[in-house]
């Protein structure tokens, strides 16, 4: 059974650390996932958001870690996008797949995913919650259904049913 730990942030952001499981690496592999705040576009004196900070604490703590994905510089890499939505990092039900995570997860392999996501869905006339009508068995068309259905989509990974 796969597992989830949802920490909350502001509006219907979060930091997600999602335990994706496997043989234990030489390195944990982390993926920081998100949108310009994962990027450090803003309220970062650096430009590189919580990611410098979280780099070094990990570090100074004597941890083996990678930040992995396609996007950032070394040793600062994940997978994010400033002005992302959340419908944008999966496909089916009201995902978009426009940035699509399937093959960052399938390339990098991470164990964690550092998730901030949903300031950008805040934004306009969209509709916060709630997620579901029916205990999560289907999702609604809101910011948080969307990001269930996200949560959903990554933990398959976790399950095996994508991936290897």
């Amino acid at each position: 059974m796969h597992q989830l730990r949802v920490l909350p942030r502001i509006g219907l952001s979060c930091l997600l650390l999602a335990t994706l499981g496997g043989a234990p690496l030489a390195q944990t592999r982390i993926m920081p996932v998100g949108n310009s705040i994962t990027d450090g576009l803003y309220g970062s004196s650096d430009g590189l958001g919580f990611r410098n900070d979280l780099y070094a604490r990990l570090r100074d703590a004597g941890l083996s870690f990678d930040f992995v994905g396609s996007t950032g510089s070394p040793p600062y890499e994940g997978y994010f996008f400033p002005g992302a939505r959340i419908e944008e990092f999966y496909s089916g039900g009201f995902g978009t797949g426009t940035r699509d995570i399937a093959n960052a997860m399938n390339n990098y392999a991470p164990e964690y995913i550092l998730l901030h996501l949903g300031t950008n869905n805040m934004s306009g006339s969209e509709t916060p919650a709630p997620y579901s009508n029916d205990n999560g068995q289907t999702f609604l068309n809101t910011a948080s259904g969307k990001l269930a259905q996200l949560l959903a989509y990554l933990a398959r990974w976790k399950t095996g049913a994508y991936g290897s």
